[in-house]
C-alpha cells in the first residue's frame, strides 16, 4: 500500500526503508533490534493516522515474535507511536513507567536479563577461568 504523503522525497525514502527491511527479513540473519528500531522510526515518515499506526503495530509485533524487544526498541516505539498505542502494545497502564523486566520473556529472549548476566558473572566456571584454573 502506498503511504499517504505528497512529498516525493519522503515517499522514496519510505519505499527504500521498506525495501531494505523486507530484504533483511528474507536474509539468513534477519533483522535485529537495531533494524526493528530503525523501521519504527521510519514510520515517522508517514503522517499521523491509521496507516502509520498499522506499520508501528506490525513492526513491533514482529519484533516481539522474533524476541528482539529491548530498551532501545521501546525507546523508538515511544518516540514514534502515540502514547495510547505504545501503552497498549507494551501492556503498560497509564501513569506507569515501562519496565522491560516485566515484559514477556518471548519478546526479549534474544537478550539476557540483568539476573542472567549477574548469574553468569557469579558462576564458578567464570571465576575459575579468571583465576587461570580452567576445568578439565
Amino acid at each position: 500500500e502506498e503511504p499517504s504523503t505528497e512529498d516525493p522525497q519522503i515517499l522514496e525514502a519510505f519505499r527504500v526503508a521498506i525495501q531494505v527491511f523486507n530484504e533483511l527479513r528474507k536474509s539468513r540473519e534477519g533483522p535485529d533490534h537495531v533494524s526493528f528500531g530503525n523501521m519504527l522510526r521510519c514510520a515517522n515518515l508517514l503522517p499521523e493516522g491509521e496507516q502509520k499506526n498499522a506499520l508501528v503495530r506490525s513492526t513491533f509485533q514482529l519484533c516481539c515474535k522474533r524476541g528482539f524487544v529491548n530498551s532501545f526498541v521501546i525507546r523508538d516505539l515511544q518516540y514514534t507511536a502515540p502514547e495510547e498505542l505504545w501503552r497498549a502494545l507494551l501492556h503498560c497502564p497509564q501513569g506507569e513507567e515501562v519496565d522491560p523486566s516485566r515484559l514477556p520473556r518471548e519478546w526479549t529472549h534474544k537478550f539476557e536479563t540483568r539476573e542472567e548476566v549477574e548469574q553468569r558473572h557469579r558462576s564458578p566456571d567464570r571465576r575459575n577461568r579468571r583465576n587461570g584454573n580452567r576445568r578439565r
